[in-house]
């Protein structure tokens, strides 16, 4: 299913990032806490990025599954539900 496959955004921790569209680099670098990908959030049907992100410097960058971001909403665990709980 490639829908699938491109349902994920990073978080730059530390370092640099550049993007680059058709070998060609576009935009400005993505450093220390910015995120790549962020697209998925507000565009449900998006189905293929047409960039692609190269580090410039040592970098590190967490990424972070759509549909598991969603969740965590939903878990009894986190999200949503125990700031609601915090607040009483």
């Amino acid at each position: 299913d490639k829908v699938g496959l491109n349902k994920v955004f990073y978080i730059v921790l530390f370092g640099s990032f550049s993007l680059l569209t058709k070998n060609e680099p576009f935009g400005e670098s993505i450093t220390n806490g910015l995120t790549i990908g962020e697209e998925v959030l507000f565009e449900p049907t998006m189905v293929k990025r047409m960039e692609v992100a190269k580090a410039t410097q040592r970098s590190a960058c967490l990424r972070i599954d759509l549909e598991k971001f969603r969740n965590m909403s939903l878990s009894s665990m986190g999200g949503n539900v125990r700031f609601k709980n915090d607040q009483m």
